[in-house]
């Protein structure tokens, strides 16, 4: 009975990664949270790159502070590395994995090739295939070990987020515009992956409701519309600092001088004085 081909995906670890000078003077928390950020990237293809929540989330998983000790294992070329935007990127990432350029080109062939037939079939005992001309090639690891990942069709990505939809919803405390909301969530997770999506708005909804009104909440719709989760975690206000420009805004408009609640178009005269 022939056996099933295996669907999962795999990165690509040397076997003297343990051993490596950089890695084996880690804590098992930073050694832990290195696997896991290699997992992250390969699995969302983000070539290495996590944004600044994806890379704070899995950091606060272990109670050392595993960001620092990754960033501060090499003098010149440490495990993480802080970009100018906020996010981090995984140090020679991309020599080991295939990037995401590379895994697009040959979904793009694959496609191709079904379109008029599918590949030929490779001989039973051997992974070599033999061109008309004579030059022979070998399908890589990497072609065997990933070429499922991208061919998940776009409805089943759909279904999948609609799904994620309702757990990150009920994390965001400003329940307004729900259909709106779904319509972005399902786009930002088509791009960024299902489970950054929602890593994003619980880790934000989170954070807004320790530290924000209600009424000061952007509505989930618009904050994934202007890609919100690029931002810093909200923080609380300091108890000795006055209300904020948006705070002014919202009671000089339901404070009795305009008298029209949600007047967007008054807020914004108010805040452009």
């Amino acid at each position: 009975m022939a056996r099933e081909k295996d669907t999962r995906l795999f990165i690509r670890l040397d076997l003297d990664y343990a051993d490596h000078p950089k890695i084996i003077g880690l804590s098992d928390a930073a050694f832990r949270a290195h696997v896991t950020m290699m997992l992250y990237s390969r699995k969302y293809m983000t070539d290495g790159v996590l944004p600044k929540p994806v890379a704070n989330r899995l950091g606060s998983q272990w109670d050392t502070d595993v960001l620092s000790e990754l960033q501060n294992n090499d003098p010149e070329a440490p495990s993480l590395v802080l970009r100018e935007d906020g996010s981090y990127e995984l140090h020679g990432f991309t020599d080991m994995q295939e990037t995401r350029a590379e895994i697009d080109a040959r979904t793009a062939r694959n496609r191709e090739n079904g379109a008029k037939g599918g590949r030929p079939r490779k001989p039973k005992e051997t992974q070599s295939v033999t061109g008309s001309g004579g030059d022979s090639g070998t399908q890589t690891k990497a072609e065997t070990e990933t070429e499922t990942e991208t061919e998940v069709s776009s409805k089943e990505l759909t279904t999948r987020a609609r799904e994620s939809f309702e757990s990150a919803w009920s994390h965001w405390p400003k329940k307004t515009e729900k259909k709106k909301s779904l319509e972005q969530f399902v786009r930002v997770a088509k791009s960024n992956g299902v489970d950054a999506a929602t890593s994003w708005v619980v880790a934000f909804g989170d954070a807004y409701a320790r530290t924000t009104e209600t009424q000061y909440v952007p509505a989930l719709a618009v904050w994934l519309r202007n890609e919100r989760w690029t931002d810093a975690l909200p923080q609380p206000r300091r108890r000795d600092t006055g209300p904020t420009r948006a705070e002014q805004a919202w009671e000089f408009v339901n404070g009795g001088e305009i008298g029209v609640q949600g007047n967007e178009a008054a807020v914004r005269g108010y805040l452009e004085q």
